[in-house]
């Protein structure tokens, strides 16, 4: 009431823009003309008349999906917007070495935990170790490539810490061949293997080293395809006309991934026309040198627009600003604990201006994990339930990276979750609906 005088001459204009009930609109009058407060029952909808009316509403808006289909439907926009299909996700279990790999990490991740706590580990020092624990989890789902490369590197750091404490000690013990394997281990500034490598003594470092030994013995051989890489085969193979496959866009979490992929496919496909496109820049196959090029990554863009590459593997480098309409299938093969990562990706295909009149998105995720129960069953249930609409429906998955995390590791359970997530929906629903004015209203 007391902002009545700034607001007036802007809620007067948006009298007559904004349909609200004629009880709203003498209310209103009354509040602006007499200072009569209004009353309780009225205040949902003058907090959306106030909202419409806020300066910034007036500099921006919020393009939705139905926005943008109201505006062709009136002729206000010429360029294609396709519709999106996800495709369900096909049930992808383990194999047996992933089977015996994810039983030995459980161990690791289980013993390592017990080592920490019983060594006196602080608040502070478990957040972290959760971090890394979860990490890994994270490097498993994706690719046992990436997990094996993560695991030798871990253990470098590992052996250079204990090297440390026996120099320290003046203990000649194992100390040659410490030195011998370090300078054989894989340097890499990734954060998270150098997580809880302060404080440790030489007998737990020596238990950690032991059992990466034993995640790595059963990693040495990694030549049998993953469930999940025979399923995106699966679905190329089918998208294969001659020696051109129809364009698609692959995305992962982590380059170590991207790397596998790439090695596999074009062990399938020899002339396949693949680009990669990451942090460490781009590259695509040369059909006529017969190999992989490197160059920079705008240029990889273009040459996908073009119609020069038709498989592109992307890290999240590429998740923002990349326009890719050409092609019609994203596919995820891993999923991100963040939901609006997801939906990233997937605006780099679903975009206005779209070739195709359709896209279409695959998410390949083990059965039965928490990426699959978030991504794809909790957003059914939400869907049902009328709490998530549009196209758009990843963004606003009401579930944060903490829940994600405490679904893996089992502090919470899928119910949990699910009844976290259905009320911060209700109200994350309610409170649109009270300041959004609906796009027929405004369009």
């Amino acid at each position: 009431v007391s902002q009545s005088r700034y607001l007036a001459p802007r809620l007067w204009t948006y009298l007559n823009e904004v349909v609200i009930d004629p009880l709203t609109k003498i209310s209103l009058q009354q509040w602006l003309n007499h200072g009569i407060v209004p009353m309780p029952f009225e205040l949902p909808a003058f907090a959306r008349l106030l909202f419409a009316a806020a300066p910034l509403s007036r500099v921006m808006q919020r393009h939705t999906r139905d926005l943008l289909k109201i505006y062709r439907k009136k002729g206000k926009l010429s360029a294609n917007l396709a519709d999106r299909n996800v495709i369900p996700t096909p049930k992808i279990v383990f194999t047996a070495q992933e089977s015996r790999v994810d039983n030995l990490l459980g161990e690791y991740c289980k013993g390592l935990r017990e080592q920490l706590l019983a060594n006196g580990l602080n608040e502070s020092g478990q957040v972290a170790l959760g971090f890394y624990l979860s990490f890994l989890r994270l490097r498993f789902a994706s690719s046992l490539s990436a997990l094996k490369l993560t695991l030798i590197r871990r253990k470098a750091k590992v052996e250079a810490t204990l090297i440390h404490h026996l120099r320290d000690a003046n203990d000649p013990e194992d100390l040659d061949e410490l030195e011998d394997l370090l300078l054989d281990g894989n340097e890499d500034d990734a954060q998270a293997i150098e997580v809880m490598l302060n404080n440790r003594t030489p007998n737990d470092l020596r238990w950690e080293r032991t059992q990466l030994d034993s995640l790595l013995g059963e990693l040495q051989d990694i030549y049998e395809d993953s469930n999940k890489f025979i399923a995106l085969l699966t679905v190329l193979k089918r998208r294969q006309s001659g020696q051109r496959i129809k364009q698609t866009v692959v995305f992962t979490r982590f380059l170590d991934t991207l790397r596998d992929i790439q090695q596999r496919l074009q062990t399938k496909f020899s002339d396949l026309l693949v680009g990669t496109y990451s942090g460490d820049g781009g590259s695509y196959f040369d059909p006529v040198k017969r190999k992989m090029v490197g160059v920079e990554r705008d240029i990889i863009k273009h040459r996908f627009v073009q119609g020069d590459i038709d498989i592109l593997l992307c890290t999240d480098a590429a998740a923002e600003g990349l326009n890719l309409q050409t092609a019609d299938l994203l596919v995820n093969y891993d999923l991100p604990w963040n939901p609006m990562k997801v939906e990233q990706r997937i605006g780099r295909i679903d975009r206005i201006g779209q070739k195709h009149n359709e896209i279409f998105v695959l998410n390949l995720c083990f059965a039965d994990s928490a990426e699959q129960f978030v991504c794809e069953r909790l957003l059914q249930r939400l869907a049902n339930a009328n709490l998530v609409v549009g196209a758009q429906q990843y963004s606003m998955l009401p579930v944060t990276t903490e829940e994600f995390r405490a679904l893996v590791d089992g502090s919470m359970t899928e119910k949990q979750v699910e009844q976290v997530a259905m009320e911060r929906a209700s109200r994350q629903k309610e409170n649109n609906r009270m300041i959004e004015v609906p796009v027929a209203e405004i369009s």
